[in-house]
């Protein structure tokens, strides 16, 4: 894949023929100069001079270029599980060039916010996945592949991944602000690079923002600092897997339904009482670990959600705390815009006490609206592995 993709000729055989394939044409051995332009398949991606061409122009294709070429190394057989970071990193230093990028764990740090946030439809299951660090002088140590970023998920070959949030709306800058560590321990912000387009916004764009900031202020806190005492000795070694960030998180209810369906389960919350009932999806990667109908948990269940699960002999409830990473809009009426924006939130779970390091295990989209109404959210510290 990555050969064919960075390969300016490249001469492929088949059991049926070969075929020469370049930037400017493809060629069968079985046809006479005939170029095939109907075999995208065999087309180089990268085959345009981007760096000729505007930021305005190459913005939607270089984020629907990396959709793409994520999407098909999930849909590849490796021989080992941690190759999949090794095999796509000479596709990011490609798009790295192209808009002066940077990738963190196969992510892009220009729209890390939205990127996070990505999931996996037809199911999904951690690998056990493990990238070798390197320090002067100290044996070699191995870090799992983070649960935040795909390269440590195996969707199958009915899976495909998709991504929560848009590239579109580009104005403003991200709401949460994260933060990375090399090697080293030293800590830095993961920088979003959009380059925006630089334009005078409409009235009807300035009453949006001032109508869906009224929002806004009511769940988001002060960012507060990340700590540089995280920093350590140059010999000491330092996972770098590890994010840092200040968010919104709550704990909500999920419901699971469809255990006897085929194409099931399903998972969506189940809102306070005072909120109105509405279906929220939930994307979950892997339940199989996943404690539900908890004891602890059945003994307190509200009344709204006791009812919810006793209808249903084929559901389940399970508790998780979820966390704010991003923020989008939908198109629609300027006069309801308090029901346009949506919050991207992962569902995580902790490691040892809450609190310490969290694990993704499902990513959902929110209205902002019905988290602003939550009663039990809470600003804190999340270090999320």
């Amino acid at each position: 894949m990555q050969e064919k993709v960075l390969s300016k000729k490249a001469l492929i055989f088949t059991d049926q023929q070969a075929y020469w394939s370049c930037w400017g044409a493809i060629w069968l051995e079985e046809t006479a100069l005939e170029n095939i332009s109907g075999a995208r398949f065999l087309r180089n991606p990268l085959s345009k001079d981007w760096s000729k061409i505007s930021f305005t122009s190459v913005e939607n294709g270089y984020y629907s270029l990396y959709d793409e070429l994520v999407e098909s190394y999930l849909r590849r057989q490796l021989s080992f599980e941690s190759d999949i970071l090794n095999a796509f990193s000479g596709i990011t230093q490609v798009l790295s060039s192209i808009r002066n990028d940077s990738f963190h764990w196969g992510l892009p740090e220009s729209r890390f916010d939205r990127y996070l946030g990505w999931k996996m439809y037809g199911g999904s299951k951690r690998n056990n996945a493990m990238c070798p660090v390197y320090m002067r002088g100290q044996p070699t140590e191995c870090v799992r592949f983070p649960s935040w970023s795909w390269t440590a998920w195996f969707g199958g070959g009915q899976s495909f991944i998709g991504w929560e949030g848009s590239t579109e709306r580009l104005q403003g800058e991200p709401e949460i602000i994260f933060y990375k560590r090399d090697i080293k321990g030293v800590l830095s912000m993961i920088t979003d690079r959009t380059e925006r387009i630089k334009q005078a916004p409409t009235q009807e764009e300035r009453w949006l923002e001032e109508k869906i900031s009224d929002i806004r202020t009511q769940w988001k806190g002060h960012p507060r600092t990340i700590s540089k005492a995280l920093a350590t000795g140059f010999n000491d070694f330092i996972d770098t897997s590890y994010l840092y960030f200040w968010t919104s998180t709550a704990e909500l209810y999920i419901h699971r339904t469809g255990l006897d369906s085929p194409f099931g389960p399903y998972y969506s919350i189940i809102w306070d009482h005072q909120i109105n009932e509405r279906p929220t999806e939930i994307y979950i990667e892997s339940s199989s670990h996943l404690q539900f109908r908890d004891p602890k948990i059945m003994e307190n269940l509200p009344k709204h959600v006791l009812k919810r699960i006793e209808a249903d002999n084929t559901s389940d409830i399970l508790v998780k705390e979820f966390a704010v990473i991003g923020r989008s809009m939908r198109h629609g009426d300027p006069i309801k815009a308090h029901l346009l924006s949506n919050l991207t939130t992962l569902v995580i779970e902790w490691e040892g006490q809450p609190g310490q390091v969290a694990h993704r295990i499902g990513v959902s989209s929110v209205r902002e609206l019905d988290w602003v109404h939550l009663q039990n959210r809470e600003w804190k510290r999340v270090v999320l592995r």
